[in-house]
């Protein structure tokens, strides 16, 4: 007689895939009602022409986790309309951290999947990882390891909080901006600049070689996202401080 066989047991990762997906829609509808994404279509216009956007908007708009998604997610025809990677780099790793983790489960992947970080000694990404958060370190080690070959497989490179300027983040923008006025191999690659506030002017005067060498050089405004106030009828979240003493 055969004996009977035991039923089959389910991977409890495979559950957890799947539990993630019907929440990560509901997450879809709730993250595009964000302010960030009303500048989508700008977003991609602008980076159809010029290889360096300025994006300015304020604490609880959405642009550290949803403009990174909204490149990942738009067409590319600068990049040959292939599915080009998209790097975000963030000033503290705690940051990186945090936002890719919240991006994977907005997109209901497993992080280290679609979505990953890297941050000193600790890597989460793999073959499939499209969208990559970073450290400016970790960034500036990728570039010295390789040189602008790091950066081939990338289409667009998101640099956010500018603002908060140290030696590596200074650094880097050095190098993208060398990099991309020399390799030919980077004429596709995009430069997207964010921060609640900063001086656009001064970025726009140190990246003005690169639109000269494509013929143009003007001077290009930051793109800003809209205030709450100017979205009507727009269910959005204040944002509210709380420290532990109150807590």
């Amino acid at each position: 007689h055969a004996q009977p066989t035991a039923p089959r047991r389910r991977h409890a990762g495979h559950r957890g895939l799947e539990g993630l997906l019907p929440l990560a829609l509901r997450r879809r509808e709730c993250r595009q009602q964000l302010p960030a994404h009303l500048i989508g279509r700008d977003l991609q216009r602008r980076l159809e022409t010029d290889r360096v956007v300025f994006v300015q908007g304020y604490t609880g708009s959405g642009k550290s986790s949803q403009i990174p998604q909204i490149l990942l997610d738009g067409p590319k025809p600068w990049f040959g309309n292939s599915e080009g990677k998209v790097l975000c780099t963030q000033p503290r790793r705690l940051a990186v951290a945090a936002v890719a983790q919240h991006v994977a489960k907005e997109r209901g992947c497993a992080l280290g999947e679609e979505v990953g970080y890297s941050i000193g000694q600790q890597s989460l990404r793999g073959a499939r990882t499209q969208l990559l958060f970073a450290t400016a370190g970790i960034a500036l080690e990728m570039l010295r390891a390789a040189g602008p070959e790091a950066l081939v497989e990338f289409a667009v490179v998101v640099v956010d909080e500018v603002h908060e300027r140290s030696e590596q983040s200074d650094l880097l923008l050095a190098c993208l901006r060398e990099f991309m006025l020399k390799d030919k191999r980077l004429r596709h690659l995009r430069l997207v600049l964010m921060s609640a506030t900063f001086d656009a002017a001064r970025y726009n005067e140190y990246f003005r070689v690169l639109g000269e060498q494509d013929g143009g050089g003007k001077e290009r405004k930051a793109l800003p996202i809209p205030q709450r106030a100017k979205l009507m009828g727009q269910a959005l979240y204040d944002v509210k401080v709380r420290y532990l003493e109150q807590a």
